[in-house]
């Protein structure tokens, strides 16, 4: 499923209402999960993230008590994002290398490993990216990223050299 926001229309006055949209990508099925009418939200001509709980965040702007926008969150009973690295690079290195991990729904790791091996120190930089050495003890392998919303093992072998 596609998420989005439509704003409303404004000439006089609210002539439609900004809302929050869902699209099934495979029957063309759109649907209003949320309609800004009679909300003290203001219009959202906004940027949907779904949070690692599986809400979705927005900032709807003329909105809040003295009308510079507001932040709101939109439980749309989504499941928490599964970790998923997408690519690391280098691909290859010695113990003590300096990979990046890039993916999405990793804020939040617990974990990572190469070949099994747990490296010692990662930094999460964002939901997308994080910083990690090549452990001691590391084989040639897949890496492994555990965040509270489960497990990712690359399908691609980073290799130890």
């Amino acid at each position: 499923m596609l998420y989005g926001t439509a704003q409303g229309e404004y000439k006089t006055g609210f002539n439609g209402y900004s809302s929050i949209f869902r699209l099934n990508p495979y029957t063309g099925a759109l649907a209003t999960i949320y309609s800004f009418k009679d909300s003290s939200l203001g219009e959202c001509q906004c940027r949907l993230v779904q949070g690692s709980d599986g809400k979705l965040y927005g900032v709807a702007g003329y909105a809040g008590t003295y009308g510079g926008g507001t932040f709101f969150a939109l439980d749309a009973g989504l499941p928490p994002p599964k970790p998923l690295v997408s690519l690391f690079a280098p691909q290859s290195g010695p113990v003590g290398q300096q990979i990046l991990l890039w993916g999405r729904a990793l804020l939040g790791a617990t974990s990572v490993s190469f070949n099994g091996t747990a490296a010692t120190a990662f930094s999460v930089s964002s939901s997308q990216g994080i910083w990690v050495n090549v452990p001691t003890g590391a084989i040639t392998g897949p890496i492994s990223v555990t965040t509270p919303n489960g497990t990712y093992v690359t399908t691609q072998t980073f290799t130890v050299n």
